[in-house]
């Protein structure tokens, strides 16, 4: 992520599209973007079983900071399929 302006983002991670839950490996629960500069961050996605219907399933992330949306970013989740009745 990118950050062209002159103060530091606090960047939170929410899913949109599905049900599930991100948490970020480290010391926050958010990404720092410091200013001018840009910021990464590693994170885990997890999602109730029967939400996984197909092995690659369509996610929307939103960026937010200061409980503003900033953005949506789209990927996909790898994981197993639940079993179907």
């Amino acid at each position: 992520i990118a950050n062209k302006t002159l103060n530091n983002i606090p960047l939170e991670l929410r899913m949109e599209s599905v049900d599930g839950a991100i948490r970020i490996i480290g010391e926050r629960n958010y990404v720092n973007v410091k200013k001018e500069d840009q910021g990464a961050g590693v994170f885990f996605v997890t999602m109730p079983r029967n939400a996984v219907l197909k092995r690659k399933t369509e996610l929307q992330i939103g960026l937010y900071t200061n409980g503003e949306r900033l953005d949506i970013i789209s990927t996909n989740f790898l994981g197993p399929v639940a079993d179907l009745p």
